[in-house]
């Protein structure tokens, strides 16, 4: 369900929903690095990684920022 929600946004709301995404995977997964499931937290971070750079690449959020520093 989740999924036709995400192809109704535009690529720039799909890369907002997949920075959010990330940056909670990456969060999450380093903050029970201590634990056992080193696994399962590797899997976390590169897949936050993934997101958070698809999202920042989607979302044109470095034109956004570039256009803020200009004025």
């Amino acid at each position: 369900m989740f999924h036709i929600l995400l192809r109704a946004l535009s690529p720039v709301q799909q890369g907002f929903v997949a920075l959010i995404v990330g940056f909670v995977l990456l969060f999450g997964a380093l903050g029970k690095l201590g634990f056992l499931q080193e696994f399962l937290n590797i899997i976390m971070v590169i897949v936050g990684i993934y997101l958070l750079v698809f999202g920042l690449d989607k979302s044109n959020i470095w034109k956004k920022i570039n256009l803020f520093k200009k004025q």
